[in-house]
């Protein structure tokens, strides 16, 4: 009897340290060589403040906002190709540093490829609100749900697509009624009759191609999110 609680104790340690050592995989999977050079490139920029500020991964990072919504205001590009939650959340005092009028957030896909809990992706989008509005308190966040996956494409996030769906939901429902927070349904805009990103609009089943990134903007423009 004992050696078989001591087994299952052994066994319970093992699974809690293999948990312990996903999460930190996660938290620090952000780091790379070029996070680090984005965070340089950011640095050596002429830029003091900004009017728009458009914040996430590889998807806002390969967005031409400038380029697209045009030269009356002047707009901040902060999307690093493989962040996360984690990282966003690691350089967040030196972006809001810029103190943009407007945010357009869009974090999340990475995480959840990356194993993430749905729990700990939710908590950290909040975290990154909060830290928001203490450093701006006036400021618009507009909270870009994370856009769906074609798993015909990639087997990116494939099991858990639905976790997307859920930590969209939740995030509307806490927030699109707050003051100077509009949740902004993007998953809709891109998916199919299956749910899955549309194969007009992806190179790759996760990144977008440019028709997709002017409907965006269309989007945004129609929202009322450049008035």
């Amino acid at each position: 009897m004992l050696r078989l609680l001591l087994i299952e104790l052994l066994l319970l340690l093992s699974f809690s340290t293999v948990e312990a050592q996903s999460d930190n995989n996660v938290k620090s999977s952000y780091l790379s060589s070029h996070y680090s050079k984005r965070l340089a490139q950011f640095e050596s920029e002429d830029l003091q403040k900004c009017d728009f500020l458009f914040l996430g991964n590889s998807i806002t990072e390969r967005g031409k906002w400038q380029e697209l919504i045009g030269d009356n205001w002047l707009i901040a590009n902060r999307g690093i190709g493989g962040d996360n939650t984690f990282g966003v959340l690691a350089r967040l005092t030196n972006t809001l540093a810029l103190s943009p009028k407007k945010i357009f957030l869009m974090i999340g896909i990475n995480d959840i490829g990356q194993g993430a809990r749905t729990e700990d992706i939710i908590s950290n989008i909040d975290k990154i609100i909060k830290v928001t509005y203490e450093s701006l308190p006036h400021v618009e966040l507009y909270i870009q749900s994370i856009l769906p996956v074609n798993h015909t494409m990639t087997a990116y996030t494939k099991g858990r697509h639905l976790e997307i769906i859920q930590i969209n939901n939740t995030l509307k429902h806490r927030y699109s009624e707050r003051k100077n927070i509009k949740f902004l349904d993007l998953y809709s805009l891109f998916s199919d009759e299956t749910g899955s990103l549309a194969t007009q609009f992806t190179t790759d089943g996760v990144h977008l191609n440019e028709s997709a990134y002017e409907l965006w903007v269309d989007f945004l423009r129609t929202n009322g999110c450049f008035d």
